[in-house]
C-alpha cells in the first residue's frame, strides 16, 4: 500500500497519520498513552495482515 501511495504522492501516509494524530490530540486532549499504545496496536495488526 505504502509503495502505491509513494507513486502518487511521496510520503502520502506518514503525513496524513501525523495529522490525524494532531486532529485526535487537538479533539480529545494529550492522552498519549492511549495515543502510542493505539500506535503500536494498529502497526501490530497491520503487520499481521500484511499491509506494512
Amino acid at each position: 500500500m505504502q509503495e502505491t501511495l509513494d507513486g502518487m504522492l511521496p510520503n502520502l501516509l506518514p503525513l496524513a497519520v501525523v495529522f490525524l494524530i494532531y486532529f485526535y490530540i487537538k479533539k480529545a486532549g494529550p492522552k498519549y498513552i492511549r495515543i502510542v499504545l493505539g500506535i503500536i496496536v494498529l502497526s501490530l495488526v497491520f503487520s499481521f495482515v500484511g499491509l506494512v
